[in-house]
């Protein structure tokens, strides 16, 4: 489900390299809106179809699993984890990308993996829960997509995800 996306991101990225040589705030302010909105409708679509596939799961499992552990639940988590990193200003990191700060998107990556790896490790060394340790991972992405759009407002303020863009634009990227 995660390959939904298959390589909008690039597209999203080599799109808004033009608005910014050319220096057009409000066309990298539509773009965002309209990455925004693409974002969304793909969180939606992986949502739907990961939803779809729950009556199935016990059939995609080849090898046995612990039968204390709710398959349906881990499942769950971790399409919530996906789903959440289209729908929550994943938009913001595009709009990084186009600047070529990926350095800010990087440190943001390994202090959030770092926060997460500690969180997951004390959770089971202290209560021994599985569900406690798979819920810490979307908590992170959360956080990360907060973090990441905090660095994108606090660089780059003037854009914002408002506006829209000439239909001919839209074919041209889709």
């Amino acid at each position: 489900l995660n390959m939904s996306e298959l390589g909008f991101s690039s597209a999203i990225v080599v799109h808004m390299y033009r608005a910014i040589a050319a220096d057009d705030g409000k066309t990298i302010n539509a773009l965002l809106n309209y990455y925004r909105r693409i974002y969304h409708i793909v969180g939606t679509v992986i949502l739907c179809a990961g939803c779809a596939v729950i009556p199935f799961l016990p059939r995609l499992i080849r090898d046995s699993y612990p039968s204390d552990i709710n398959l349906t639940a881990v499942y769950l988590v971790f399409l919530l984890d996906t789903a959440l990193s289209y729908f929550l200003f994943a938009h913001y990191s595009c709009l990084l990308g186009a600047f070529q700060r990926n350095d800010l998107t990087t440190k943001i990556e390994l202090l959030v993996k770092l926060l997460m790896y500690a969180l997951q490790i004390s959770a089971l060394l202290i209560s021994r829960n599985y569900y406690l340790y798979l819920f810490i991972m979307p908590l992170c992405t959360v956080a990360r997509n907060l973090m990441t759009c905090f660095s994108a407002r606090h660089v780059f303020p003037e854009y914002v995800p408002v506006g829209k863009l000439p239909e001919n634009t839209t074919k041209d990227i889709g």
